[in-house]
């Protein structure tokens, strides 16, 4: 697994590249020009909250700056998905597949710290 963390506010997003046991494929082969497949899953309900669906033109137009945009300010998204309707940014894990490869993209709350620096020494 490799993992990248983003940091930004009083957020972290976690993206881990996962070497999955066998290539997705979605059901039908009706979107083989769009060969990305994105899922969730929910903390709190503990299971698969969406279907495996390919990426939509939309989202194949967006930066990846604006999707850290999106996740790191976007707090108040809840799912649309009938069984679970938990926010979106803290309790939900995104999955982004190739072939047998995952991007799992994981948003946590952070402590910011301050560390006070001195302008003068006391010996100046």
């Amino acid at each position: 697994d490799i993992t990248q963390i983003f940091y930004h506010n009083t957020g972290s997003l976690a993206v881990t590249v996962v070497k999955l046991d066998q290539a997705l494929s979605p059901k039908g082969q009706e979107h083989a020009d769009r060969p990305i497949l994105m899922w969730s899953y929910c903390h709190k309900c503990e299971r698969v909250v969406t279907p495996l669906v390919p990426m939509s033109n939309d989202t194949w137009k967006l930066s990846f700056g604006k999707f850290l945009e999106i996740s790191f300010y976007n707090k108040s998204a809840c799912s649309r998905n009938t069984d679970c309707r938990h926010c979106i940014q803290p309790e939900h894990i995104h999955f982004f597949g190739w072939g047998n490869l995952a991007a799992r993209i994981e948003h946590a709350e952070i402590s910011l710290y301050d560390i006070p620096a001195r302008k003068y020494l006391p010996f100046d």
